[in-house]
């Protein structure tokens, strides 16, 4: 949590699926900042429900949700997390693991 703390405080875009709990839990840690975040579900976008705590994040720009998958894949499944993974690591500059937490540090301040 401290290193979630910190990247917070340091304004720096995360990327994440944000699915464990843990993840969950730096999740609220940076919705106190102003940074943006990135969250990558191992799903489709279609359908899925938005938690409340996401919308304001989303309304004022500051998460963004991004997914490679088809609308039909509605379920998430370790193969899918696999290929979330895959795909948010090409996209950052570091990497931290808190589960499957990622980090891209500021040089994507505006997605």
């Amino acid at each position: 949590m401290d290193q979630a703390r910190k990247c917070r405080d340091e304004g720096r875009c995360i990327i994440s699926g944000f699915h464990s709990h843990i993840e969950k839990e730096c999740l609220q840690i940076f919705q106190r900042g102003i940074q943006p975040a990135i969250i990558c579900p191992a799903r489709g976008l279609e359908r899925m429900r938005i938690p409340v705590e996401w919308r304001q994040g989303i309304e004022t720009c500051r998460i963004l949700l991004l997914s490679a998958f088809e609308s039909s894949q509605r379920r998430i499944t370790t193969t899918l997390s696999e290929q979330r993974n895959k795909l948010v690591a090409a996209l950052v500059e570091e990497v931290y693991f808190a589960d499957d937490l990622f980090l891209i540090s500021k040089a994507y301040p505006n997605f």
